[in-house]
């Protein structure tokens, strides 16, 4: 139920003076082939000192499972590398007690898993097939950025030909 996407996260991009002001994200795609191709960008400019974090879930539907991390909130992204559903990555939508419900359906299941949770600013989806280039704005000051890029759709297509950065130096 996961061959149809992936993602990737970059390294730390560091500024070349001190700090940034990393204003805008121009993702530049060949023409996407499908209706249901997407392609999400997500960034973060700050260490989190709970997360990334590591546990065993149990999944209890397609689009929740069980989890005992207390530091885990909605927005967060958890990546699943081990057992039923390995190699999706989802955002967390909603948590009530220990059940956690997430942005999107995979494979509907009551098996374990092995996930590990980031917290990355989910700055947006491109689901047009029409589009070939968006603008998303940041707000973000920091030494350094760090990307999340996911694809569902298939083997050709989304594909991301690159990534234009605008910035504005800060003084120090």
């Amino acid at each position: 139920g996961t061959s149809n996407q992936g993602y990737f996260i970059t390294s730390k991009i560091h500024a070349s003076n001190v700090r940034r002001m990393w204003r805008f994200i121009f993702p530049i795609l060949r023409r996407m082939d499908n209706a249901d191709d997407r392609v999400r960008i997500a960034m973060r400019a700050n260490d989190s000192n709970e997360l990334p974090a590591y546990e065993t879930i149990t999944w209890l539907t397609a689009s929740t499972f069980t989890a005992s991390n207390a530091d885990i909130a909605a927005a967060d992204f958890v990546e699943i590398i081990a057992g039923e559903n390995a190699g999706a990555i989802a955002r967390i939508t909603g948590i009530s007690g220990t059940t956690v419900t997430i942005d999107r359906s995979l494979f509907a299941s009551t098996a374990t898993a092995r996930v590990r949770y980031l917290r990355f600013t989910d700055l947006g989806n491109i689901a047009n097939v029409q589009v070939q280039s968006a603008r998303l704005v940041s707000t973000i000051r920091s030494e350094w950025i760090q990307f999340l890029i996911e694809f569902r759709g298939s083997e050709t297509s989304p594909r991301l030909e690159s990534i234009i950065l605008y910035f504005k130096e800060l003084p120090i």
